[in-house]
């Protein structure tokens, strides 16, 4: 209809009601309007400002009110609005959702302690993370962030923490039916935000990362526990890890774990971080070894591959001044694990078995395309951290 009409005032109150059906919760019209919303934007990306316009005015600011006058997370209403949102994604969709920091923080911290309905504000709170600026700005005054009871940063790691120990608990079930319904994207999305807050540089936040609770596992021990967890190990087993033991939704949350782990020892002065990641005696050589295995198992797992791949080169990065033997014998297991994979020349190489086999297991075509019109977002991934690694 949009693509019938030619002038631009009426494919504004096209856009516009499309985006007032969005609240519109039977049979799945709401996220309809909201994934078309979505597609419009990515197709025509000089929109995004106007639908997002849009959705501050029709759906964002009416949430913060809403849940401002009730503080119901409950509401049905507060509920339409976060469900509504959670489907919608773009460049600066993050920075559009700063006027409800507070509210979101609120909300999340409520949902995920009452271990209840938290799969849409998981998805919504990682990409209000995803604006750097969201995570810099002071917030309110006496609001959510600055509570002096319990600060709400440490309240969120926490939570992410409870969120995640939900979700994988999944994997430990007794009931197959548990194992094979779990997905891992609230999982996913609580990684990507903690990613995002490390990333950020900032202090207060960096801080709660690195000095999680006194008396409780540091936060990095906690991450470790879930790699081991993604191929069935339990804390303390000492087995090879295996890649076949991996799933889908495994996969995934296993390169976001890598990525955590990277984003933590990538940290300004966090020296003695790293050291005590991968040479401590909690975990001494683990992160290692379920790394190497990644990169050297001959199975094809492209998206775990990319994020031992970035892992790699962070520990590379962190060691290459280390001239005593401890630091030089961890620069060589990555060196050899890399070297167990194919050259990574052809891996580099569109033409050769490697690059076809990655294509395949990505669900590529028959026919891999030529390198300018290469856009599968995982071979990318892949392609993008050897070329790091190479340079």
């Amino acid at each position: 209809l949009a693509q019938k009409v030619t002038g631009p005032n009426q494919k504004i109150l096209i856009y516009r009601a499309v985006a007032k059906m969005s609240v519109i919760p039977e049979h799945g019209i709401g996220e309809e309007c909201m994934k078309l919303l979505r597609n419009l934007t990515e197709l025509n990306p000089s929109l995004e400002e106007t639908v997002i316009g849009m959705l501050q005015e029709l759906i964002i600011y009416p949430l913060k009110h809403e849940y401002g006058t009730s503080r119901d997370h409950r509401s049905e209403r507060v509920f339409s609005y976060v469900r509504i949102l959670s489907n919608f994604d773009s460049p600066k969709f993050g920075a559009a959702l700063k006027p409800i920091t507070e509210e979101l923080g609120e909300m999340y911290c409520k949902m995920v302690l009452e271990a209840t309905d938290y799969t849409y504000i998981a998805l919504l709170i990682e990409k209000w993370s995803s604006s750097v600026e969201n995570l810099k700005d002071e917030p309110q005054v006496a609001g959510f962030f600055t509570s002096s009871n319990w600060p709400g940063y440490y309240e969120i790691l926490a939570m992410m923490l409870q969120l995640i120990d939900l979700e994988t608990a999944k994997l430990q079930s007794s009931d197959q039916k548990d194992i094979d319904a779990f997905e891992g994207y609230e999982v996913v999305a609580t990684l990507n935000m903690a990613i995002n807050m490390l990333r950020s540089s900032e202090h207060k936040i960096v801080k709660v990362f690195v000095a999680w609770s006194p008396g409780k596992p540091a936060f990095y021990m906690r991450i470790m526990q879930k790699i081991m967890l993604m191929f069935g190990h339990n804390k303390k087993a000492d087995a090879r890890p295996s890649i076949k033991t991996l799933t889908d939704a495994t996969e995934r949350i296993l390169a976001k774990l890598y990525d955590v782990m990277g984003a933590l020892m990538e940290l300004p002065d966090s020296g003695s971080l790293v050291q005590e990641i991968i040479e401590g005696h909690d975990f001494r050589g683990q992160l290692m070894k379920y790394m190497n295995c990644v990169l050297e198992d001959d199975d094809h797992r492209p998206i775990a591959m990319a994020g031992a791949l970035r892992l790699a080169l962070v520990i590379l990065k962190s060691y290459q001044h280390r001239e005593d033997p401890p630091g030089e014998a961890i620069s060589s297991q990555v060196i050899t694990a890399l070297n167990e994979m194919r050259s990574l020349v052809d891996c580099l190489s569109m033409k050769g078995p490697t690059f076809d086999n990655l294509w395949q297991v990505c669900g590529g075509d028959e026919v891999p395309p030529r390198p300018r019109e290469l856009t599968h977002p995982v071979v990318l991934e892949n392609f993008e951290a050897i070329v790091k690694l190479v340079s």
